[in-house]
């Protein structure tokens, strides 16, 4: 710590963080400064935090990063980027809420009488396209004829239990697109319902 770091100093430490990913070496200067009836005030500075440093290692320790909508798109095959580009603007259209992840994206809707999001659909980079109904408000049986009308459209396989999956081709997109989209109004009126 000192009052002031010569300028050498501050090149060594950012150029330390730069170069050593699993070191975070940082230098804090805490300036003082007198005001009136004799109160001191203290100001730090921390050294070495650059954004360079950070993308190298990850951010801060502890902290993951979380994908944007540019990242997530850079890294979709060039066949998929206009389905999940229109995903989520209609996402943004109908006032659902897109989460961003450290590998993929999940859309989730708010439920007004319950004062929670929950989620509904994931997207992965890879070309994957998943749907989850288990949060959704309703009865087990309108989840179960949801699920069911989803199945009889062949485009998605049970991943698992909970999770209906269709891999992404060419082929198929804009029938899974056409999926989505009617089962986007199923959401919206399951949700004005409960």
């Amino acid at each position: 710590m000192a009052d002031e770091t010569p300028k050498e100093l501050r090149r060594l430490v950012e150029f330390l963080n730069e170069k050593m990913t699993d070191v975070e070496v940082l230098a804090v200067e805490i300036k003082q400064f007198l005001g009136s009836a004799s109160q001191t005030v203290l100001v730090p500075r921390v050294i070495g935090l650059t954004e360079a440093g950070r993308s190298q290692k990850g951010g801060a320790p502890g902290k993951r990063i979380r994908l944007k909508r540019a990242d997530f798109l850079a890294k979709c095959s060039p066949e998929v980027v206009g389905f999940f580009e229109h995903m989520l603007d209609v996402a943004d259209e109908r006032g659902h809420t897109v989460y961003w992840g450290e590998k993929g994206l999940s859309i989730r809707a708010y439920l007004p009488k319950a004062q929670k999001l929950v989620t509904f659909a994931y997207g992965w980079p890879s070309g994957e396209f998943d749907l989850y109904l288990n949060e959704l408000p309703g009865s087990d049986a309108e989840k179960s004829s949801l699920r069911q009308e989803l199945m009889k459209s062949g485009e998605f396989d049970r991943s698992s239990g909970k999770i209906l999956r269709a891999p992404l081709t060419p082929e198929n997109l804009v029938r899974v697109q056409e999926v989505y989209h009617s089962m986007l109004d199923k959401i919206d009126e399951m949700i004005q319902k409960y």
